[in-house]
């Protein structure tokens, strides 16, 4: 775990180096049931970080040689698309968070393999559908606050 949060540390730091804004918020969880297997954070529009929603990602048992997956507050599908509404995690208080797109790493060959690490993942598949849900989740928000 501590080459995850080293690797994790690293983006953040290149972030900042270059200028940008972070986009997210991730650490293991402090309930030690989970022993690393569970991931907590935050999503935000960099722009806007009055745009925030929770997150969760989580280590399948055969991590890693299984993707991880990534799961973002149930609110969020009334913002984004590219949601699974019928993937859900549930917490221990009953907060919901539905799955975002990325199952394709699983079908195409090649695109998840032992030697990746969360923030990989996070990187390559969270970020890409983060960046895409944006402009959609911003007009959405602005359309709310309106209202």
């Amino acid at each position: 775990m501590k080459i995850e949060i080293l690797n994790l540390a690293k983006y953040v730091q290149f972030l900042q180096k270059k200028g940008g804004k972070s986009w997210f918020f991730l650490a293991p969880s402090k309930n030690p049931k989970y022993n690393f297997m569970k991931w907590d954070g935050y999503l935000q529009v960099p722009s806007k970080p009055e745009i925030r929603f929770k997150m969760v990602i989580l280590l399948p048992s055969a991590y890693p040689n299984a993707c991880p997956r990534a799961f973002a507050e149930e609110s969020i599908a009334e913002y984004a698309g590219k949601v699974f509404l019928k993937n859900i995690w549930e917490e221990e208080n009953g907060e919901k968070f539905v799955m975002i797109c990325h199952e394709h790493m699983e079908t195409v060959d090649e695109a998840w393999n032992p030697r990746l690490t969360i923030s990989h993942f996070f990187i390559r598949e969270v970020f890409y559908w983060w960046a895409a849900q944006q402009n959609l989740i911003i007009e959405h928000w602005e359309k709310k606050e309106v209202e």
